[in-house]
């Protein structure tokens, strides 16, 4: 089957920091679920994880059964599955100029700071069917 995927570099960094976003709440829910109650080391510990985790998203490649392979995230508007047609999966997003680990630090500035750690306004859900 030879399916059609609509990608684009446009608006990507709008949903990559996003994503960090969401990443620097959940981890930072974990630390706090497994005793962390420390404020600034929860900060320290999210800032330095999602600077090494965009550092090598930015810049590395790895090897899986003597592939190598570079990592790469994207974004797409609509939930894929392993027998979605990819044709009808909407607009893809891949990446464009964003460095991941040159916003680490400011969003989790934004996280901490703005957002006072409240992952409840951050607008994401669990995927519900879209048909």
């Amino acid at each position: 089957m030879s399916e059609t995927l609509s990608v684009t570099r446009d608006g990507y960094e709008k949903f990559a920091l996003a994503f960090q976003v969401v990443q620097i709440a959940d981890l930072n829910e974990t630390l706090k679920e497994n005793g962390i109650t420390d404020k600034e080391l929860r900060r320290e510990i999210c800032a330095r994880h999602l600077f090494g985790i965009g550092n090598f998203l930015d810049q590395y490649w790895f090897e899986a059964e003597g592939n190598k392979v570079y990592p790469m995230l994207s974004f797409s508007e609509r939930f894929i599955d392993i027998d979605t047609d990819l044709s009808t999966s909407g607009t893809h997003y891949i990446k464009d100029g964003c460095a991941f680990h040159e916003s680490a630090f400011g969003n989790v500035d934004y996280f901490f700071d703005e957002l006072d750690e409240d992952a409840a306004r951050i607008p994401r859900d669990a995927y519900e069917d879209d048909d």
